[in-house]
Order: C-alpha cells, then sequence, then structure tokens
C-alpha cells in the first residue's frame, strides 16, 4: 500500500527517484524505472522512514544511517521532493500531512489543485500555505487562529473545528464546499464568506450575538447549539440541511422561504410566532409541538413530516373547521 510520501531508492548507491509523492506504481510508470534496480520506500511526516529491500540486496555500510543523516526530518525530505519534482509553484495532487505536528521549515507549494490535510498541527507558527487549494483544506487541529494567514480561494471544503474563537481569523472569500466552524462558542470578530457552496457548521454557538451569515449557503445550515433566534438573520435560501433542533420558542424566527433539504424544530414545543417556508425538499422536524394551535404547515414537504400522533390528529381536526 502506497503511503505519503512514496518513493525509490537505489541500494547501490543511495539515489532517490519520486514523480508521483502519493504512488509508487505512477512514478515507476513515469520515470521508466527499471525495478531489477529501484526498491520502494515511504518517509511518513510522522518521522517513521520505511526502505524496502529485496534478499539479495547488497547495500552500501549503515546505509539507512546515510539516508537519515540526508534527510534527519520529513519536512527536509518533502522540500526536497517539491524541489525535485518542479512542483514549487504548482503540486496537482493531495498533500497527506496529517502527521505532522509542527511546519517549522516547511515549505510548500504555491497552488496546490488537490487537498491539503493538515489537521495534525496544533499551532500556524511558521506555516506558510498555498495562495491557493483546490481541494479540501484541513486544519482542524489548530485552537488558536494566530498567525493563520489562509489561502485567498479554497475550492474544497475548510476545516477549522478546533478554533472555540474567531480572534485573527480571516477566512477566504470562497468557500466551494462546506466550511466547519463547530468549535466555535461565540461569533464575535467572525467575518464569514459571502457564500459558502457547500454546508457551514456553526453548531458550538449558542447565540446568534454578532452573526453575519452568508447570503446563500449551497447545502447544509447547522445551528443546532442556538436556543434562541433572537437577532438571527438567516440566508434567503438554504440548499440542503437547515438545523435549528436547538430552538425552544419560535420569538424572532424568521426562516427561508426554501428549504431545499430536511429542516430540523424538533426543539419547539409551540408553534406561536413560527412562519415555515411555503416548500421543505426533506423531512419536516416538529416532533417536540405539545399543540397543532397556529400551526401551518408548508404546501409542500418533499419527505416525511414528523408530528407527535396527537398534535397530528388535533391539526386534522383544526383543518376541518
Amino acid at each position: 500500500m502506497c503511503q505519503f510520501i512514496s518513493f525509490f531508492h537505489n541500494p547501490l548507491n543511495g539515489d532517490i527517484a519520486v514523480n508521483d509523492l502519493n504512488s509508487h506504481g505512477n512514478t515507476e510508470t513515469e520515470l521508466k524505472l527499471n525495478k531489477n534496480i529501484w526498491r520502494e520506500g515511504h518517509y511518513l511526516p510522522n518521522g517513521g522512514v520505511e526502505l524496502r529491500f529485496n534478499p539479495d540486496d547488497i547495500t552500501p555500510e549503515n546505509y539507512e544511517e546515510h539516508f537519515k543523516n540526508r534527510f534527519p526530518t520529513f519536512i527536509d525530505f518533502f522540500n526536497y521532493c517539491i524541489m525535485s519534482t518542479n512542483s514549487k509553484e504548482t503540486f496537482g495532487g493531495y498533500l497527506d500531512l496529517d502527521g505532522l505536528t509542527s511546519a517549522k521549515g516547511l515549505v510548500l507549494p504555491k497552488s496546490v489543485g488537490g487537498s491539503i490535510d493538515l489537521s495534525g498541527l496544533t499551532s500556524a507558527k511558521g506555516l506558510v500555505l498555498p495562495k491557493s487549494v483546490g481541494g479540501y483544506l484541513d486544519l482542524d487541529g489548530l485552537t488558536s487562529a494566530k498567525g493563520l494567514v489562509l489561502p485567498k480561494s479554497v475550492g474544497g471544503s475548510l476545516y477549522l473545528r478546533g478554533l472555540t474563537s474567531a480572534k485573527g481569523l480571516v477566512l477566504p472569500k470562497s468557500v466551494g464546499r462546506s466550511l466547519d466552524l463547530s468549535g466555535l462558542t461565540s461569533a464575535k470578530g467572525l467575518v464569514l464568506p459571502k457564500s459558502v457552496g457547500g454546508s457551514l457548521d456553526l453548531d458550538g454557538l449558542t447565540s446568534a450575538k454578532g452573526l453575519v451569515l452568508p447570503k446563500s449557503v449551497g447545502r447544509s445550515l447547522d445551528l443546532s447549539g442556538l436556543t434562541s433566534a433572537k437577532v438571527l438573520v438567516l440566508p434567503k435560501s438554504v440548499g440542503g440541511y437547515l438545523d435549528l433542533s436547538g430552538l425552544t420558542s419560535a420569538k424572532g424566527l424568521v426562516l427561508p422561504k426554501s428549504v431545499g433539504g430536511y429542516l430540523d424544530l424538533r426543539g419547539l414545543t409551540s408553534a406561536k410566532g413560527l412562519v415555515l417556508p411555503k416548500s421543505v425538499g426533506g423531512s419536516l422536524d416538529l416532533s417536540g409541538l405539545t399543540s397543532a394551535k397556529g400551526l401551518v404547515l408548508p404546501k409542500s414537504v418533499g419527505r416525511s413530516l414528523d408530528l407527535n400522533y396527537n398534535v397530528r390528529a388535533e391539526y386534522e381536526k383544526l383543518k376541518e373547521v
């Protein structure tokens, strides 16, 4: 199984061959390597080194020690591979760097077409990210945005689940897929992108104070930690799931005109003041209601309607009146 970084070494002289950092097979094909000479190797972000040999290989004395002296750390080897594959400006694939705990000395390409996993970092000290990332960017291990300079654009998802405060956080102008800030407990200082193509996770917030949401969220919006809709201004449209399951009252709640997926309002015990969207593309969960009084359901619900049995019966009777 290929792991990051995958490379070949020559036991006769210690030469290194690398083309695709994620695949021995692709490197072998691209560089037309003779497998009678070249042997597979791995250098892992956690510092582990594996140099494979055939039983009949004759290797120079202290071969592995010489390799480690040449590349004492994973970052030394990573930087060498980026330079030797002419990827300093642009790297097209996936950078699986989740075993790194420090970015000291790390030189990333200026542009990465695939994804970057740096979820093992707990600090952004020394981290210089690419200007653009085509796939996802995982920085879940960061507990502070201090020193963090994010790319101007992230084509995939951006994971920052470890942040509990938005202090110092400057987000990209656009996030193509999901933005996960589920660790935030306050919206103070939070400036979100104008649009999020996928899901927006803010389920750690208990208050909407200071929260300015994007005008549109392409998929799900998770605000399940909110217990009140006070000062909450929702997007005009939510393409997928809208989770407001923590609300116990509809007071001040202005829902989008349409919700493309599941609408979760299971925490409400009364329909007083509740104005539901005209259409809900998925399921509608109102299972916490204890009375149908004041309840006006959407004209269309794409999937299931979850109401307490007694409330449903009451609603049907009220409709007949």
